[in-house]
């Protein structure tokens, strides 16, 4: 795992929601994107998961998005649109075979020489067309 600190503009995500937050579930929307894209016939280069903590409750997560940038040319019916803040982040990097977002998350929350920030907690995969691999960063918000 590669970690690092990043300034990020805020942006717009559009994809689809499962309010039951389990790796079953996390999959089952990734696939409903891949299937809207797939049939477009569109592959691209970045998609996002975005993770939505509960209220008072930073390590307990009520709601998952999968989507891609909402200004995107991409068309997705009955999807929704989420903002994500500007701010800084600690982006943790790794190879989508061994990413495990909860692990890398409270990996990330033992670091105690970060103030984090209440805020959605974003994943970016990355696919690189010519090698056919995927990348991963898992985006935690900082103060």
């Amino acid at each position: 795992m590669y970690v690092r600190i990043e300034e990020q503009i805020g942006f717009r995500i559009r994809g689809f929601r499962t309010n039951v937050v389990t790796q079953a579930s996390i999959m089952e929307v990734r696939k409903k994107l891949n299937q809207a894209l797939k049939i477009q016939h569109r592959v691209p280069r970045v998609t996002y998961g975005v993770f939505f903590p509960k209220e008072h409750e930073e390590l307990s997560v009520a709601a998952y998005y999968a989507g891609i940038v909402g200004a995107s040319t991409i068309p997705l019916e009955n999807a929704e649109d989420v903002v994500i803040s500007s701010g800084r982040y600690v982006i943790a990097t790794s190879t989508n075979e061994k990413y495990d977002a909860f692990a890398f998350f409270h990996r990330i929350r033992q670091a105690d020489y970060f103030r984090f920030r209440k805020a959605p907690i974003l994943e970016q995969y990355a696919y690189n067309k010519e090698t056919g691999e995927e990348s991963v960063e898992l985006w935690v918000p900082i103060i």
